[in-house]
């Protein structure tokens, strides 16, 4: 095997790592990463394989394997620190492998000097400076006296008695762009607010500080400092745009209340189902749309689903969970839902919820400055926009593709976008990244002339969805969250039943010729 490891950070029973993995003839069939702690205890967790690593395939261009050969983990467990970390793994013939992973890092280092003096400058320099980070040295964080000072010399400058803050992941996609706009927005109204986000590749919390006036003091931070801003009476307003990703998601819930408790106003926006689910795109350990089923059932499945972000070991409880997280939610002055079903989807996991504080607020969608004129003639060729991942339906596109291989159909499949893992043979495209208005042209060129949303779980929002009706497109999507609510309203729309790789292909054919068909009497 030909391997190599690129980052792995290991802090308070959480582990992040990547690197790239192949063997020079055969495709990588299974992976997983065997820790095995202090205690002698041993915990196989999961690893996302099969990544796009353009790199590696420039560096190994003879090598088939390379291109799809990266891998990512993101895991924990309650107990013990980790001794060995291992990869564990068959290739497409059955024959297993194992690779050290080498390099378990040493405790977190504690706070120095050089932050306390950071403090004390930023005093000075706070008014003169548009960003500035916090001198920490590598892997450490603010302790909660010295974050608490650094915020209070921030509102002192700005006028501030009572603080803004927002709580967000911080890996890109719908949920930040939502944030960053709504900070904008307030930054109109306010002279100052804070922004607490989770970095996975350094496991380590943030706190941000941005003023009306463009400047910004960063620093890392803790855990608990949550707690330590409500007791210290300085937040007024708490924004939570979304907790995936965090270490442990499930004391998010005790801050909000916390920081409710000592007198703040709380609103909560939904982009997923974290606050109903560990696994946050309700994907069930079959990897398919779970239903919301009784407690008994999310109970069983919860054991053995490796969907949640972070995958941990044991697994939270679901009783436990849904407590607490319904307690929050109980107590929101706000609750922002972007769709319809996922309102519904909500309130089915706790009917009991204040109807009257959930607004359906779908989002803004940028409208196109050209359109698309003409659509592909002659067969089916599906365009599919996006970042595809697994749960935004890559192995639908992957069985698809199989399907019209076997049956030597003469149907082609576009990728607007990336795709993640690898998909043998000529009947998928990938065009990689695009910036989003060239997508008109994209299209237009490529021929596509039916296009498919393949994703497997019940999206909050979908902003392709509502992109695709702008340009007029036909759209097809699955019976599933906010893109059939908003599909299932549009005339060149249709919802399908989601029922095997067979089916679809007899499903797309059907809607290619019917769309054909209405188009030939439109002309006439």
């Amino acid at each position: 095997m030909k391997h190599s490891l690129d980052a792995l950070v290991v802090r308070e029973g959480r582990l992040f790592a990547y690197g790239w993995l192949f063997h020079p003839v055969q495709p990588t069939h299974e992976l997983a990463l065997r820790v095995t702690l202090e205690d002698g205890a041993s915990l196989h967790l999961p690893v996302t394989a099969g990544k796009e690593r353009s790199d590696v395939a420039a560096a190994f261009p003879s090598e088939p394997q390379a291109r799809w050969s990266g891998w990512m983990a993101y895991v924990g467990w309650s107990y013990s620190r980790p001794h060995r970390i291992e990869l564990l793994g068959t290739v497409k013939s059955g024959e297993p492998f194992v690779v050290l992973v080498d390099g378990v890092p040493a405790a977190r280092a504690s706070l120095n000097e050089r932050l306390r003096t950071f403090v004390r400058r930023a005093r000075r320099q706070w008014k003169g400076q548009a960003t500035v980070d916090a001198e920490q040295a590598e892997g450490e964080v603010a302790g909660d006296e010295e974050a608490l000072a650094a915020v209070r010399v921030a509102m002192k400058a700005a006028g501030l008695q009572r603080l803004c803050l927002v709580i967000d992941h911080a890996m890109g996609g719908g949920a930040n762009h939502y944030r960053k706009e709504w900070v904008t927005h307030r930054l109109t109204e306010l002279p100052l607010l804070a922004v607490m986000t989770f970095d996975v590749h350094r496991l380590s919390y943030g706190l941000e500080l941005q003023t009306s006036t463009g400047h910004v003091l960063r620093m890392a931070c803790s855990g608990n400092l949550p707690a330590a801003l409500a007791a210290s009476g300085l937040v007024h307003k708490v924004f939570y745009n979304d907790a995936v990703s965090f270490p442990r998601a499930g004391e998010v819930p005790a801050w909000l209340q916390a920081f409710v408790a000592a007198g703040a106003s709380l609103t909560v926006a939904v982009h997923d189902y974290l606050a109903v689910c560990p696994s946050p795109f309700l994907l069930n350990d079959a990897n398919t749309f779970c239903g919301v089923p009784p407690i008994e059932e999310c109970m069983r499945c919860m054991r053995c689903n490796d969907n949640a972000f972070p995958t941990v070991r044991p697994a939270p409880d679901m009783v436990g969970w849904r407590s607490t997280w319904g307690d929050a939610l109980a107590v929101a002055d706000a609750i922002l839902c972007f769709s319809a079903s996922s309102q519904d989807l909500l309130l089915r996991a706790y009917p009991r919820l204040d109807r009257t504080r959930i607004r359906v607020v779908p989002h803004e969608v940028r409208r196109f400055t050209t359109q698309v004129h003409h659509l592909g003639e002659g067969p089916l060729h599906v365009g599919v926009v996006g970042a595809i991942s697994m749960h935004k339906g890559a192995g639908v596109l992957k069985a698809l593709a199989r399907e019209i291989e076997a049956r030597g159909a003469p149907v082609r499949i576009t990728v607007f976008g990336t795709l993640e893992g690898a998909v043998a043979g000529d009947t998928v495209t990938v065009t990689g990244a695009y910036e989003r208005d060239e997508l008109p042209g994209l299209i237009e060129r490529s021929g596509a002339n039916v296009f498919l949303l393949p994703s497997i779980c019940p999206e909050t929002f979908s902003y392709v969805t509502h992109e695709l009706v702008q340009l007029a497109l036909p759209v097809a999507c699955f019976d599933l969250g906010a893109p059939a609510d908003c599909v299932a309203q549009y005339k060149r729309g249709r919802v399908l039943r989601q029922r095997g790789a067979a089916a679809l292909l007899d499903d797309l054919i059907a809607f290619h010729r019917d769309i054909h068909i209405l188009s030939l009497q439109r002309d006439q």
